[in-house]
């Protein structure tokens, strides 16, 4: 008995040793791998319908792959780079409601660590979009705010157009064209010549056809009402055979209208003030209606009122300057300060010429800051033209909303030689609206380059590093180009391309990360001539020929923002925080009575970084919203309301 039991033994003790042996033969290894994720904390709640996942996974033997679930999903692979230390950042959809993300990662030897994060995903209610700006004679605004009709470039994918499209207060009369640059459009005149009752309401004129008369979506138009207006459709088709949508929305026939000989039927309806969408004309006519528009009784609007002894401002027309010159604010300083204004006055409809980007009203601290256009290049002593300054409103989708101020035109020369342009940031608590930052300084562009060096601006290499030598700052050669400066990548007239604008971003006030601001039709662009060296020399900067280049669209883009990088603000590296002043370029901390003392606000304590969304584009040309939008998924069309830019924009 006794000698079995020793046998037993034995043979346990043999297999024993041939598999610590065997584990030895195989590398020995079973130590599991290191995870530790960084974002998002456990139990994070989110109004959008994904998040950032990022982290670090290490092992002594190498990290070979990386996975991970949504609740009881299959097993999803994430691309790296395997190594000891891997640092890791990819993005999850997410379904409403809670939402558990398992992630493991696994060795050489195939040792497995795993880990769990819960989140929550509500969509956030979509803010109200601003009504009209407030006319500070205290005149009533034009019936319409905005418009613009919704083109679908893809099954799912949409841009907005302005197109041939312009809104014409109190002008519906006899004479008038329903159709602009009729001959692009190959329609004609269309020369209205009986207004029937209608005569002196507001007209709406739209795209002849094209597309658009095959479409049957029912928000092919969208407009927004400053308040209840009784609308009229021109319908150029059967009267007897309407859209579906006009039938289902309770249309009424009125009185005809006469256009090029032809009598054509007005369908009335009364809409409420905001957003109304009416839908496509399903190829039951030859082109598009034309919208007219009256005050809730039916009669015309009433011109607005004018201050004593000023100009009449005329509509569809160049403002007059004192029209331009309501639009002020007060800086830190006390100094009065010109500031944004919408493309066309929504008083007067008469146009201004140049745009300034976003509204910043979207901001949703918006009544604790003022946009001074020039408080920070004043002291300086720059004189940055006023037409260049350029906003960006957007909302993180991680609870902050960003305001960006730009001084980054492309209509002149200056932008050649100027080094160091204003830039202003402001980030709000998206849902309380409490300030967080509240930055300005003159960022260090750099020197400007040959953005066609290489045939486009987005081609990597001699674009980066071929400078310009203009006869005016022939030092552009010798700027530094390093992680302190900027650079300005201006195109050639003779190539196409965007340009791109990198600022420099102070860490004295606790910025870090980088950006990209890319006007994707640049006003003017480079001259192609080159010295004796070689070197371009930019002679002259031209006004393309081009009826997009109007300057007025411009995106970012947030350099590796979905690798957990992205952009922010640390308030533990910058000169102090709370209130506190600096010089021009935020490098140096200064008194408040200096004079060249630039006011500062940073929330103590404040740590946000912005990794959501690489690319930002502007989605309207009234309150250029910015949203972010996938790689490859960059759609365009120009924000010129009515033709009414200019040179400089």
């Amino acid at each position: 008995m006794r000698k079995n039991v020793y046998i037993s033994l034995s043979i346990v003790l043999a297999i024993a040793v041939l598999w610590i042996v065997a584990a030895f033969a195989q590398g020995g290894d079973r130590t599991r791998p290191t995870l530790t994720l960084s974002n998002p904390p456990n139990g994070t709640n989110v109004t959008v319908g994904n998040v950032t996942v990022s982290g670090e996974a290490s092992d002594d033997t190498g990290v070979t792959r990386l996975t991970y679930r949504l609740g009881a999903g299959p097993e999803q692979e994430v691309k790296i780079t395997p190594g000891t230390t891997v640092e890791f950042g990819f993005t999850v959809d997410l379904k409403p409601g809670h939402n558990v993300i398992i992630l493991s990662v696994y060795d050489a030897a195939g040792n497995r660590t795993s880990s769990t994060v819960t989140v929550s995903y509500a969509a956030a209610a979509a803010s109200p979009l601003p009504g009209a700006w407030p006319s500070p004679t205290g005149a009533p605004p034009t019936l319409l705010q905005a418009y613009w009709i919704n083109h679908y470039v893809t099954a799912t994918d949409s841009q907005v157009e302005v197109k041939y499209m312009q809104y014409r207060p109190r002008q519906f009369d006899a004479g008038i064209s329903l159709i602009r640059r009729a001959a692009e459009q190959r329609f004609a005149e269309s020369k209205l010549e009986d207004p029937g009752p209608y005569r002196g309401w507001d007209v709406l004129i739209l795209p002849g056809g094209g597309t658009y008369t095959g479409s049957t979506g029912k928000n092919l138009l969208e407009l927004y009402l400053n308040r209840t207006a009784r609308v009229g459709l021109i319908w150029y088709g059967n009267p007897q055979d309407l859209p579906s949508w006009m039938e289902n929305q309770g249309w009424v026939r009125g009185a005809d209208v006469k256009v090029d000989g032809k009598n054509y039927p007005v369908f009335l309806r009364t809409m409420g003030a905001g957003q109304q969408l009416l839908g496509g004309i399903e190829r039951k006519s030859g082109r598009v209606y034309t919208v007219l528009l009256a005050e809730k009784d039916g009669k015309p609007s009433s011109p607005p009122p004018v201050p004593a002894g000023l100009e009449v401002p005329k509509p569809n027309a160049a403002c007059p300057d004192w029209v331009h010159d309501q639009y002020m604010v007060k800086g830190f300083d006390g100094k009065m300060y010109r500031t944004w204004h919408p493309q066309i006055d929504p008083v007067y409809w008469c146009y201004f010429g140049h745009e300034h980007g976003s509204d910043p009203r979207l901001f949703a601290a918006f009544d604790k800051i003022a946009p001074a256009f020039g408080y920070v290049s004043q002291k300086a002593n720059a004189d940055e033209p006023h037409t260049g300054f350029k906003l960006f409103a957007y909302d993180d989708n991680q609870g902050h909303s960003w305001l960006i101020q730009f001084h980054i035109g492309t209509g002149g020369r200056g932008r050649l030689c100027t080094r160091f342009h204003e830039y202003n940031v402001w980030v709000a608590d998206r849902k309380s609206g409490e300030l967080l930052a509240d930055l300005h300084f003159m960022t260090d562009t750099g020197p400007a380059l040959d953005a066609s060096a290489t045939g486009t601006p987005d081609d990597p290499g001699k674009a980066n590093t071929t400078r310009y030598k203009p006869a005016e700052c022939p030092e552009n050669l010798n700027i530094p180009m390093n992680n302190d400066q900027g650079r300005r990548r201006i195109p050639q007239i003779n190539r196409n391309g965007y340009e791109t604008w990198q600022p420099s971003l102070p860490k004295t006030l606790g910025m870090f990360g980088a950006r990209g601001y890319n006007t994707d039709n640049p006003q003017t662009r480079c001259s192609a001539e080159t010295d004796a060296e070689g070197n371009p020399t930019c002679n002259e900067l031209i006004k393309t020929t081009s009826d997009y280049d109007w300057g007025e669209n411009r995106w970012f883009i947030i350099a590796e923002a979905d690798a957990n990088k992205g952009f922010g603000i640390d308030a533990s590296t910058a000169l102090a925080t709370g209130v506190f002043y600096t010089d021009p370029k935020g490098l140096e901390l200064r008194k408040p009575t200096d004079p060249d003392a630039v006011h500062q606000y940073i929330k103590p304590g404040l740590k946000i970084a912005h990794i959501t969304g690489e690319r930002w584009i502007p989605y309207d040309p009234w309150w250029v919203q910015y949203r972010a939008v996938p790689s490859g998924k960059v759609f365009f069309s120009g924000h010129n309301l009515e033709d009414s830019l200019r040179q400089p924009n």
